[in-house]
């Protein structure tokens, strides 16, 4: 169906050139052209219906004259190689050459005044373009996505760039931006990975959000003297950009504005900066010292989290709001530690009396550290902070602080009940004190160095990720008194081949170094490094969500016949499970080649992560459950039979080596983040379809089958 955009354009020259029109209302058509126009025999392209692949818009048809091309014109039409637009033509409607891959070359006249939003957007063979002189805004991602344009001519008329107008032509490696402009909006030249420089005139007076992220070969950048503000992710990820010289009047610094710099070696706060937002200099790991002017109001979390190789944060004495000390940033009443540089001389520091708060961040990065002292004052800290530290060996305390007591470096509460953190950086055996009862949330995290560890009697609950990330932990025995345990306690413990339980303990036991709940009937977890096949004992009837999550090892499960159903994400992350097999008696589930199936076989429940290749889902099959093929890194190809009506969400989640599927015409109905962050993915399906709608909805390129 053709869209009628006679009154849309119609406004659009009012405003531009000042001409009464009367409004687009009849339409007709000739063997290639479908137009609307006017009683002033003025006419709007809506439509091509010829084959040729070099294509010349003419400046009249049938005696009216072409005053504009409308809306998605050739949108999506492969085989075009080159179009010539003729002399009259006064606009170019949204998407008109949207997805036009084949497309070349374009020649544009000098008639033209407007051009419509993404309307080259995505041409990706287009090498070069020539902008005429009367065009003054070039409008939202009109050439993003072409990114083999290594040329871009604009007019000296021209005072204003669009969103992400040019965002990902990955072989554009200069723009000369004209002297008049005064606009370039967001994400402009985000994704240009080779443009290397850029000077902007002194009509530009902010810096937009995303304007050159991503821009990795980005070496030098003159900025508008006259600009007040640097927006979120300005210079995201411009890893080759060493120096930047901020101009006098820049009063705000946005989040994330150098986040990932990482060869930023020098950049200039001047005095008239009042804000730094959070994240600002994250992650610039070349950044060595940092000074911050009298002027400064505000500097947000995390501002240096990630500079590894920053030594000192030198704020001016001047400043009302902050002050370093020994070259850590903090409050100026010195009650709050902001920022502690990554690679400050010493391995050990003690937080000052007084100081009652810590930023979340404020450690990140802290390589050098290994013993920090944590004051009287300080009532909490948030265990997210300490570890941060990845060398920290000792946390200690005062024996008067009214919150927390330290035993060898490992930090407790004060009654000694709660095992609260163990430094990170601790190897071998650790031997947990007898008046432990409860082992906190992350309170072994990342802990690779812990080979061992004996838990008291006395335990009875073991807190949420209380042991993730414990790589080289490799049996485990929990004790008589352990009532609970927490989501995710051993997650990451990737060489845990056993979990071993006191035969006496009320509530688990184990099998085959299994835990399993104390009567038999609950699989609770499954040994992430315990290595081979598994099949569950008979008196399992319910398996616990994330119980096998990511146990690479597993490479093949049987289900019995007394499992009624499993937990949310009980099998994510088995990269190496190639089949799920059942009980040949179970009434509610089926293995087909080892995928597995409800009993009639009309959904598709978990297709094994190892499982890789090409995959035909069965005829008869109406429902892909959710995370279904979700992780899958091998799988290449899947075809969807046509009795299928919905894909519920992130079915195809994590699974970066398919990089394109069909999907039938039957389709009613698809779940949100289907193939997760594949930018390269490509959906075909039916023009007009379910899918296409999805698609453009989502944001997934989108292909329709002739």
């Amino acid at each position: 169906m053709k869209r009628t955009t006679g009154i849309k354009l119609f406004s659009i020259f009012f405003l531009l050139v000042c001409v009464c029109v009367n409004v687009f209302g009849a339409t007709s058509k000739d063997s290639l052209w479908e137009y609307e126009f006017n009683d002033e025999k003025e006419a709007v392209v809506l439509g091509y219906n010829g084959k040729e692949a070099e294509i010349i818009i003419p400046g009249v048809i049938d005696g009216y004259k072409v005053i504009a091309i409308g809306e998605s014109v050739f949108e999506f039409m492969k085989d075009i190689t080159s179009v010539t637009v003729s002399e009259n033509v006064m606009a170019i409607g949204d998407t008109a050459f949207y997805g036009c891959f084949s497309l070349t070359s374009i020649t544009l006249p000098e008639s033209l005044i407007s051009i419509g939003e993404y309307a080259f957007g995505d041409c990706e063979s287009l090498t070069s373009i020539n902008i005429p002189p009367y065009v003054t805004e070039i409008k939202e991602g009109v050439f993003g996505g072409c990114f083999n344009l290594t040329e871009v001519l604009l007019p000296e008329s021209l005072i204003s760039i669009g969103e992400y107008a040019f965002s990902g032509c990955e072989n554009l490696t200069s723009v000369n931006i004209p002297p008049y402009m005064t606009e370039i909006k967001e994400g402009v030249f985000a994704g240009c990975v080779n443009l290397t420089k850029m000077v902007l005139p002194e009509g530009i007076t902010y810096l937009a959000d995303r304007i050159f992220s991503r821009c990795s070969s980005l070496t030098e950048v003159v900025l508008s003297k006259n600009i007040t503000s640097v927006g979120s992710s300005a210079f995201y990820d411009c890893s080759v950009l060493k120096e930047i010289y901020l101009p006098e009047k820049i009063t705000s610094i946005g989040p994330c504005a150098f986040e990932e710099c990482s060869s930023l070696i020098s950049v200039n706060i001047p005095d008239s900066v009042t804000t730094i937002e959070s994240e600002a200099f994250s992650a610039c790991s070349s950044l060595i010292t940092i000074d911050i002017p009298s002027n400064v109001r505000t500097v947000e979390e995390a501002v240096f989290s990630g500079c590894v190789n920053l030594e000192t944060i030198n704020v001016s004495e001047n400043n009302r709001n902050y002050v370093d000390v020994d070259g850590v940033l903090f409050n100026k009443n010195e009650t709050t530690l902001i920022a502690y540089p990554a690679k400050k001389e010493g391995s050990k520091y003690a937080i000052p009396q007084g100081v009652n708060e810590v930023d979340l961040s404020a450690f990140s990065g802290c390589l050098n550290l290994t013993d920090l002292s944590l004051p009287n004052s300080l009532r909490y800290v948030d265990i997210e902070i300490l570890n941060d530290i990845s060398n920290l060996k000792s946390v200690t305390v005062l024996n008067d602080n009214r919150d927390y007591f330290s035993i060898d470096g490992v930090l407790f509460s004060k009654d000694k009940t709660e095992l609260i953190f163990y430094p990170n950086a601790k190897e071998g055996e650790y031997i947990v004190p007898s008046h432990v009862t409860e082992i906190g949330k992350y309170a072994f995290y990342g802990c690779h160095g812990l080979t061992s560890i004996i838990l008291p009697d006395g335990i009875t609950f073991l807190s949420d990720l209380a042991f993730t990330g414990c790589s080289r932990l490799t049996k485990l025995t929990l004790p008589i008194n352990l009532e609970s345990i927490g989501f995710g306690a051993f997650w990451g413990c990737v060489s845990l081949a056993e979990i071993l339980v006191h035969k006496d303990n009320e509530n688990y036991t184990s099998v085959d170094g299994v835990l399993l709940s104390k009567d038999e009937t609950e699989l609770v977890m499954y040994p992430t490094g315990k290595k081979g096949k598994y099949v569950i004992p008979d008196s399992v009837k319910l398996i616990s969500g994330f119980a096998f999550d990511d146990c690479a090892a597993l490479t093949s499960i049987t289900i019995p016949a007394t499992v009624d159903g499993f937990g949310y994400g009980a099998f994510l992350g088995c990269i190496g499970l190639t089949e799920i097999l059942v009980h040949e008696d179970h009434k509610n589930y089926v293995s087909i080649d080892g995928v597995l199936f409800n009993k009639d076989k009309t959904e598709l429940l978990i297709y094994p992560s190892g499982k890789d290749g090409e995959y035909v889902v069965p005829d008869g099959v109406k429902l892909i459950k959710e995370y279904a093929f979700g992780g899958n890194y091998g799988l290449t190809s899947v075809i969807l039979p046509e009795s299928l009506i919905y894909i519920d969400s992130y079915a195809f989640e994590g699974c970066y080596s398919l990089t394109s599927i069909i999907i039938p015409p039957t389709i009613e109905g698809m779940g949100h983040g289907l193939f997760g962050e594949n930018d390269n993915f490509v959906m075909y399906g039916t023009a007009g379809s379910y899918a296409q709608g999805y698609a453009e909805e989502y944001g997934i390129t989108f292909s329709a089958l002739e």
